[in-house]
């Protein structure tokens, strides 16, 4: 999490007295998400295009669904160079 938040892909969260992050339920389910991209093999870039696009609800599923196929080719191909 900290990383993400070095890189400016999350907003650094706010802290306790002691120290510990404090985290908005926004914030958990924005990190959820960028963990679950990445864990599906998405690149940084485009896990901040789809944050930043689901954040300002400034995108079609047309968009989404370009991301997500141009993904899933590139998936395709590197399956098909490891035959």
């Amino acid at each position: 999490m900290r990383y993400y938040e070095n890189i400016g892909l999350v907003a650094a969260s706010t802290r306790s007295k002691a120290g510990h992050r404090l985290y908005t339920q926004a914030d958990i389910e924005r990190l959820r998400f960028a963990f679950r991209l990445r864990q599906l093999g998405f690149a940084l870039a485009e896990v901040r295009e789809l944050l930043t696009m689901t954040e300002s609800q400034s995108y079609s599923c047309k968009q989404v669904a370009e991301i997500a196929e141009n993904h899933l080719f590139h998936i395709h191909q590197k399956i098909d160079d490891l035959k």
